[in-house]
């Protein structure tokens, strides 16, 4: 047996996952917005485009603190304390890479 057919072998079950198959299954739709894998349903807007590109040019590609960027999380702890007028800490707020880890935070949490 060949490693190519040993590797076809080994791989001939596998499917697209079930988010990726409901995905699909939307597109066909014309009255649907698949939220299945955080994509929107319109193009990212100009301006933050050109802003990434100077964050890119100005250096920042690097990962950020597990937390989050600090800069980030002091700008939301102000506008959070004054939306809610109440304070909120820095270390009160908990970055994500994206809803589901949101998510599971919070009901991990809960």
């Amino acid at each position: 047996m060949t490693i190519k057919n040993k590797i076809s072998a080994d791989i001939k079950d596998l499917r697209f996952s079930v988010i990726r198959e409901m995905g699909a299954m939307a597109k066909g739709l014309t009255d649907v917005i698949s939220l299945g894998i955080g994509e929107p349903d319109f193009d990212t807007p100009s301006g933050i485009i050109a802003k990434t590109f100077e964050d890119v040019q100005n250096g920042h590609t690097h990962y950020t603190q597990s937390q989050g960027d600090p800069e980030l999380l002091e700008k939301l702890s102000v506008h959070l304390s004054r939306e809610i007028k109440s304070s909120v800490p820095v270390s009160s707020i908990l970055m994500t890479h994206g809803a589901m880890d949101g998510l599971t935070a919070a009901f991990r949490t809960l």
